[in-house]
């Protein structure tokens, strides 16, 4: 009696048909006649259509377990917008007056009671010719003019100082805001401290050699310099070339609004390119400081003529 084996016992061993072999030729029929779509075709990401590999439980799932780039939420402003940013606003664009009132009200002191009045009238009658500088003490005249010119640089210093927060404010944080305002007045005051240093003490102590000054009036002669319609001068036209830069620098901003240094109030818009509008410059830089000029030219007539020793 033949003994049978095991393969003969229990039968031929059939293999379940694997699902990760597909059938070469299916595939290829299908494809060329139409009947199934090639593997790239299958790729969506569409609500509720499956691509190649998704199962129906992936389809759906919500759209934000889906694999996406990381976005990091805008981080908030170091110090947001404020009643306290908006004091602090207030305070550094209001000290950019500090330096020209405190001008301004010297010489005004100095035009009511000029230093050396009226032992000094005659002053200027005897001149050396061979040295250099200013030997005669200021009048009314220059300081008249020294406080025009001093009212000129507040005004034009506080509308600097308003322009360029208004522009800061539409591409800054609040706190870069007012670096930028404090590192402002950290230029413009030294500026005006020098102009009034170096431009005004030229000669200025052979002008004070004169028996008719006390300490108070050479104290202050040394404030208000020998030259004060000079320096303020110098200082006024400066501050007006500055403004009228100012104004092209914010050209592309649009116009302040009541509330512009209001914590609560939006930030200003801006659009694109930037033009000189020259009527603006002529009518807020050029007329007022030529128009001091103009005057300053007159009362330097007018002292030739009624001057003492002419």
């Amino acid at each position: 009696m033949r003994r049978r084996t095991s393969q003969e016992s229990f039968g031929p061993v059939r293999h379940p048909p694997t699902a990760g072999r597909p059938n070469n030729l299916r595939i290829l029929l299908g494809q060329g006649l139409g009947w199934r779509k090639p593997k790239s075709a299958q790729i969506t990401t569409a609500l509720g259509q499956l691509g190649a590999g998704e199962t129906e439980t992936e389809a759906d799932e919500p759209p934000k377990h889906l694999p996406t780039s990381r976005i990091l939420p805008r981080s908030e402003p170091l110090i947001p917008p404020s009643t306290m940013t908006t004091l602090l606003f207030e305070i550094s664009r209001l000290l950019s007056v500090v330096p020209a009132l405190m001008g301004a009200s010297v010489n005004a002191w100095c035009l009511w009671s000029p230093p050396g009045y009226p032992h000094t009238l005659d002053g200027g009658c005897s001149r050396n010719t061979e040295i250099w500088g200013r030997q005669t003490l200021p009048d009314r005249g220059d300081y008249f003019l020294a406080v025009l010119w001093a009212l000129l640089t507040a005004h034009q210093c506080l509308k600097l100082t308003t322009g360029l927060l208004h522009r800061w404010r539409a591409y800054y944080y609040p706190l870069s805001t007012l670096i930028r305002l404090l590192a402002l007045q950290a230029i413009c005051w030294p500026a005006t401290h020098f102009t009034l240093n170096i431009l005004g003490t030229w000669g200025m102590n052979i002008a004070l050699d004169n028996d008719a000054l006390s300490i108070p009036d050479v104290a202050v002669l040394r404030w208000t310099t020998i030259r004060p319609d000079v320096c303020w001068a110098v200082i006024g036209t400066t501050t007006c070339f500055s403004r009228s830069i100012q104004i092209w620098v914010t050209s592309n901003l649009l116009p302040q609004s009541p509330n512009s240094f209001s914590g609560a109030g939006a930030i200003p818009g801006r659009h694109s390119g930037r033009r000189w509008d020259w009527g603006v410059v002529a009518r807020v830089c050029m007329f007022p400081a030529g128009l001091l000029y103009v005057l300053m030219a007159w009362i330097g007539a007018w002292r030739r003529e009624v001057s003492i020793c002419s």
